[in-house]
């Protein structure tokens, strides 16, 4: 069996993480939560025309770090939780 897991969409909560970036414009953080908005969308379709299982991580309710992109130790321990529902559904 294979599952394939889309990523938690980056959400950015620490302003200066994005500072050096955007070089006075918000251009950058806007392509970025647009785009990984459409990971989700795109993952599913893999999974589909490959025939293997989906799950979206963005749907978890999961914290992230200071950098909006990785998961906080709080979010680390909730994705474990909702894997672990996901495994046993299937």
């Amino acid at each position: 069996e294979i599952l394939l897991i889309a990523p938690p969409r980056i959400r950015f909560t620490d302003p200066s993480c994005t500072e050096p970036f955007v070089q006075g414009t918000k251009q950058y953080e806007r392509e970025c939560l647009e785009q990984s908005a459409l990971l989700a969308r795109y993952y599913r379709e893999v999974a589909a025309r490959r025939g293997v299982h989906y799950a979206d991580a963005s749907s978890w309710d999961l914290e992230l770090a200071f950098d909006g992109v990785h998961l906080s130790a709080a979010g680390n321990a909730v994705f474990a939780k909702e894997l672990e529902k996901v495994i046993r559904k299937l």
